[in-house]
């Protein structure tokens, strides 16, 4: 049976496809979906911070939420752990016994380290005003706090930061593997209409 022949499904836009094309399309739209939903596994949150009290109550807080968590204490323990693991997020001190995070994220970055849609929070128990704000930003950072922190918007931030580096992960790896997004799909569905 050709691609032009066999039954007949509803049309794709303006655009009728065989039967056989739109299921294994929707199947397609389905693996991106599940991808989407949550089974690839989550990555930890790296916690950068010198002050063991500070680490230890953003680590309670974290895990309380359920997130898993990894916890470093400078930047060279930070490399070490970027070697072995995939985070979804990482949360810096500002001020690190080996470097200060405006230094060192835009070396992560610019090393490979971590790729700039890595989210990053930047906190400090030092001056947090707009300047600092400022140059977080500059750095590379999504979201930057002054201690003591706000427990309840940090996992709000994070939730956002995360769910949207995680959607954009899943879709990169889909593609990768053939899976259309909506864009690509209708793309997709063009072609084949015009074979046959």
């Amino acid at each position: 049976m050709g691609v032009g022949s066999g039954p007949r499904s509803p049309s794709v836009g303006m655009i009728t496809l065989p039967v056989v094309i739109v299921q294994h399309l929707r199947c397609r739209c389905i693996d991106l979906e599940r991808t989407m939903m949550g089974t690839e596994p989550a990555g930890p949150i790296i916690i950068v911070n010198d002050h063991e009290w500070t680490a230890r109550s953003v680590e309670t807080l974290l895990t309380a939420a359920g997130h898993r968590t990894l916890r470093a204490f400078t930047g060279a323990q930070l490399r070490d752990l970027l070697s072995r693991e995939q985070p979804d997020a990482l949360i810096l001190d500002v001020q690190l016994p080996d470097a200060t995070a405006l230094e060192l994220l835009p070396r992560l970055v610019a090393t490979g380290a971590i790729d700039a849609s890595l989210p990053v929070i930047l906190t400090t128990a030092g001056p947090s005003g707009r300047a600092m704000r400022l140059r977080a930003a500059e750095a590379g950072a999504w979201g930057f706090f002054g201690q003591p922190l706000d427990g309840a918007a940090l996992l709000c931030q994070l939730r956002v930061f995360v769910d949207a580096y995680r959607a954009t992960r899943a879709r990169e790896a889909a593609v990768g593997r053939g899976v259309h997004t909506a864009t690509t799909l209708a793309g997709r569905a063009r072609e084949l209409a015009a074979m046959g």
